[in-house]
């Protein structure tokens, strides 16, 4: 009877440790899915961000050298295409005198609160691939963690139906023992995990 009952809770723990185990390795596909788009959306931002400092860096090349031949009219003209970003910081740079200045900053590039909007997005998007791909480590180790603990009930199903064969009755008192052990290891192991929920 006690083994019957062994067997019993072992092959229905087994089942649900199994459907746990599906689930958390879906978790972990859907994560590394999304940390894989997350990846590619920060390569793009980090591209977006590398052209238009490329885009500032022209301009701003352009404007010196209207500013090196002193005609006004063409430096006014770049400084009406800057963009906003690099705009704020040009004429913080610019407000400093900058050619009369030994402590000014040697170009608007050096300001910390230069960086393109993209850069910081790309930022953001590569922080929370980085999240994501870690969620989806975790949710690979649940499930680790679920198969583990099936394979110790499967073990008490081993030995729970090896005591069947015998009819000597220390091997079958010693077989129904650590059946007992390996189920209650097992059970210890799974129902100390987190569960997902359909």
């Amino acid at each position: 009877m006690g083994t019957a009952v062994i067997l019993s809770v072992a092959a229905l723990v087994t089942s649900w440790a199994s459907y746990q185990a599906s689930l958390w390795d879906g978790e972990q596909a859907a994560h590394y899915t999304t940390a894989n788009a997350k990846h590619m959306l920060a390569a793009q931002l980090a591209t977006r961000a590398g052209q238009l400092q490329a885009v500032d860096t022209m301009a701003f090349a352009e404007w010196a050298n209207a500013f090196a031949s002193r005609n006004r009219p063409l430096q006014a003209f770049y400084e009406a295409r800057f963009r906003p970003e690099f705009r704020d910081v040009f004429q913080t740079w610019q407000a400093s005198r900058p050619i009369l200045n030994p402590k000014a900053l040697p170009s608007p590039f050096m300001d910390p609160r230069y960086r393109a909007r993209a850069d910081a997005q790309a930022k953001a998007a590569e922080d929370e691939a980085v999240k994501l791909f870690d969620e989806g480590q975790k949710a690979n180790s649940t499930s680790d963690h679920y198969v583990q603990g099936s394979v110790f009930l499967a073990s008490a199903l081993f030995f729970g139906g090896m005591c069947q064969v015998f009819h000597t009755p220390k091997v079958r008192m010693a077989l129904i023992a650590i059946a007992v052990i390996a189920c209650a290891l097992g059970m210890a192991k799974i129902f100390s995990l987190p569960a997902l929920q359909l």
